[in-house]
């Protein structure tokens, strides 16, 4: 499923540019977002446009041009809201200037996600602290995916389904590197999900051989690929609507883009069956899943094994007991 801005966009006219030196749009209002609008250009490529004011709005505002965005201010431009209504002003100007539809969606997918963070009094500092996450996130959907769909999946469905959603994304990682999925003081979960009818997963040997001290979690997840189960994209603006937080909301996009890299145009239109996902839920302690010796011969390291928890012990009282301790303070 599109997100709404990406919908949005689509349905918005190529305007043809009747001189050079206005820009034109064919635009729409971001929802809840007073001043700021989604365009789309003569080039057929996607703008952001914000009408921002204020006694030192372009001084501090910053001018950046990368290989596939261009942002700019105090720029004269014709908003057109249909063929007759005409609006003609300066504006702040972020723009997409790929032609590939994937960049464009990721784009799109950006913006939405980083206006949903802007309260209604925002003011031009608001404004440059987005152009700043924006340049970066757009930075990191030009890498490479490095996490599965459906691990991705299963962590926004564990956000989700947990009792207290803004805690678990506070407590999420914000470092695909880092050890565990969800950290909270001494507590930690790490998440699994498979496509296979077995309860088998892959683990890193340090993840199942806590430190003294700490209590470590295992959520296992059996998902069910459909091509009408709950989408990536549905599950992933599910979560950033958990929270009010614009600091927590931002977490979010950075934790899928990095996941996601190159990849959420189409990562974002992969569903799995989610009810299905709440039948095969299962957790357990670390400490009961099948592993190698901790002790290693000398120069051996970053051990990785698959582990059946099939027979395994689970975790009396399943996820509430879980989240219960999870959240124990």
């Amino acid at each position: 499923m599109l997100s709404d801005l990406i919908s949005i966009y689509e349905k918005l006219q190529i305007p043809v540019r009747a001189s050079s030196d206005i820009e034109e749009f064919f635009t729409e209002c971001i929802e809840n977002c007073e001043g700021w609008y989604i365009g789309k250009s003569c080039e057929n490529t996607p703008v952001l446009i914000v009408k921002a004011n204020g006694p030192n709005y372009l001084r501090n505002l910053p001018y950046i041009q990368l290989e596939n965005l261009r942002v700019s201010h105090g720029v004269l431009c014709d908003m057109r809201f249909d063929d007759k209504n005409v609006i003609r002003d300066e504006y702040s100007i972020i723009e997409c200037l790929s032609a590939e539809s994937d960049l464009q969606v990721c784009f799109l997918t950006i913006v939405e996600g980083i206006s949903t963070c802007l309260r209604g009094d925002w003011k031009v500092e608001d404004l440059e602290a987005l152009i700043v996450n924006l340049v970066n996130l757009f930075r990191i959907v030009r890498k490479p995916r490095n996490k599965s769909i459906a691990g991705l999946w299963g962590e926004l469905f564990t956000i989700i389904e947990s009792p207290n959603s803004e805690a678990m994304i506070n407590a999420c990682h914000t470092d695909v590197s880092e050890r565990y999925d969800f950290s909270s003081g001494h507590c930690h979960l790490e998440v699994k999900a498979t496509s296979s009818s077995v309860r088998s997963h892959v683990f890193k040997l340090e993840q199942t051989n806590p430190p003294s001290g700490s209590r470590i979690f295992i959520c296992s997840l059996l998902l069910n690929k459909r091509n009408n189960g709950l989408t990536l994209g549905e599950l992933w603006d599910s979560v950033r609507k958990a929270t009010s937080d614009p600091s927590l909301k931002m977490k979010i996009e950075r934790v899928c883009m990095e996941a996601l890299g190159n990849e959420i145009a189409t990562a974002r239109g992969v569903g799995f069956d989610y009810n299905f996902a709440k039948e095969h839920i299962a957790f357990f302690n670390a400490e009961d899943v099948p592993c190698p010796s901790p002790d290693l011969p000398n120069g051996v390291s970053e051990v990785s094994f698959r582990s059946d928890l099939t027979f395994s012990k689970q975790v009396a009282g399943g996820d509430d007991s879980v989240f219960l301790e999870f959240f124990a303070k």
